[in-house]
C-alpha cells in the first residue's frame, strides 16, 4: 500500500505540483486548502496520513497553528513545514523559528522554491524509504 501524504497549502498550484512530484513516485497524495480543512481531513478520514506537508503562511489558520494542532492530534507523525515568505524586518524565514520553538523542533523545513530532489529527499528521510 502507498504511504499517505496529505499536503496543506493555500495555493493551489503548489498542491498540484507537490502532488504531481510526489504521486510520481508511488506516493498517495491528498491536498487540503487550508489549515482547518487539513486538520478535518486528519481527524475524520477513514484512513490514516504517514506524513504531512504544511505551507507556513496561510490566511485563517496559519501553518504554526496547524501543525501544533496536528501534533496533539497525532503527535508521532512526521512533518514538513514549506514556506516562500521572509519576514519584513530581517528577511529571515519563518522557517528558521522551527528550530526554537517548543514541540516543533523536529519539524523538517523546506525554503519554497525548493526543487523536487530536496522534496524527495525531505520526504523519503523522514518515512525512513532508501532514497
Amino acid at each position: 500500500m502507498a504511504q499517505r501524504i496529505l499536503v496543506i497549502d493555500d495555493d493551489s498550484s503548489v498542491r498540484a505540483t507537490i502532488k504531481l512530484i510526489l504521486a510520481s513516485q508511488g506516493f498517495d497524495v491528498i491536498g487540503a486548502g487550508s489549515g482547518g480543512a487539513g486538520l478535518t481531513l486528519l481527524k475524520h478520514a477513514s484512513f490514516s496520513f504517514d506524513l504531512l506537508i504544511c505551507d507556513v503562511v496561510m490566511p485563517g489558520m496559519d501553518g504554526v497553528k496547524t501543525i501544533k494542532a496536528v501534533l496533539a492530534h497525532k503527535p508521532t507523525l512526521p512533518i514538513i513545514a514549506i514556506s516562500g515568505a521572509r519576514l519584513r524586518l530581517s528577511g529571515a524565514s519563518p522557517l528558521e523559528m522551527f528550530s526554537l520553538a517548543p514541540g516543533l523542533a523536529t519539524v523538517k523545513c523546506l525554503q519554497k522554491p525548493f526543487r523536487p530532489r530536496e522534496l524527495l529527499a525531505a520526504v523519503t528521510s523522514l518515512l525512513g524509504i532508501a532514497a
